[in-house]
């Protein structure tokens, strides 16, 4: 696998996580909620991981930050679940 494969794979990974949010704002699930849940993962003892653009996968500290981004979007949804 090549190194641009990796980037197509983390941009399918980082619209994934995009779309969840929304989806457990609708189901009713705080999506601010996913920033602790990444804290906790990147703080769980784990081999070294590789350097982002090796990786099939966004960073964690990627994640956490684009998860930021996209939390105006998800939240109207979770607050309509609300009333």
């Amino acid at each position: 696998m090549i190194a641009a494969d990796f980037a197509t794979y983390r941009l399918a990974l980082i619209k994934a996580d995009r779309i969840g949010l929304t989806l457990m704002a609708r189901a009713g699930y705080d999506p601010r909620e996913a920033i602790p849940f990444w804290e906790r993962m990147s703080k769980q003892k784990r081999k070294s991981r590789p350097p982002e653009f090796l990786s099939t996968h966004p960073a964690t500290e990627t994640r956490i930050a684009d998860i930021k981004k996209y939390l105006p979007e998800a939240l109207p949804y979770y607050e309509k679940t609300k009333k």
